[in-house]
């Protein structure tokens, strides 16, 4: 059995992450996804958040212990992405890289088991979507300056692809 700490050979995968801010469409994007048909993952911090909140602990408790939240959700996910078929494709909400972008906003020293999780990484394609208009939302995490207090995710040696922005028309009076 090999254990969370242990790194795994990088090998081609035909996995697609769709990351981005707060309020980008990112989860709305998977769901889509899903809804066609094709395998996805779940947003591990959001899962996270909501396990905790069943215990009777709030939002805020949560995220007021940056460490032991981001430790948790790497943990998570590393479990996930070793359990994913690399040759079955699938989109994931959000990934490892993200991860190191988060522990690199908060300054945390990022743990050995992400370091060596993200040696063995490699994703097909990586969606970066653009922000939208926020939206209220219980697990998001914002400061009073939304662009500078999310970080773009780590990119890993990923090649990504940014999904343009949305023309918005204006109704002219």
């Amino acid at each position: 059995m090999t254990s969370i700490q242990e790194t795994r050979p990088a090998q081609t995968t035909r996995w697609h992450v769709v990351t981005g801010g707060p309020s980008s469409g990112k989860t709305t994007t998977v769901n889509l996804l899903r809804d066609r048909g094709y395998t996805t993952t779940i947003e591990h911090p959001r899962h996270y958040i909501d396990l905790q909140r069943i215990t009777g602990r709030s939002t805020e408790e949560i995220r007021a212990r940056q460490g032991e939240f981001q430790r948790a959700v790497v943990e998570m996910q590393i479990e996930q992405e070793r359990a994913l078929d690399p040759q079955q494709t699938v989109f994931l909400d959000r990934a490892l890289p993200d991860s190191l972008a988060y522990y690199r906003f908060l300054g945390i020293d990022p743990d050995p088991a992400l370091l060596g999780a993200l040696a063995g990484a490699q994703y097909a394609t990586v969606f970066l979507l653009d922000l939208l208009p926020l939206a209220p939302d219980y697990a998001a995490h914002r400061g009073p300056r939304r662009a500078a207090a999310h970080p773009r995710p780590a990119r890993a040696g990923v090649p990504g692809t940014a999904i343009p922005r949305r023309h918005r028309s204006r109704a002219r009076s």
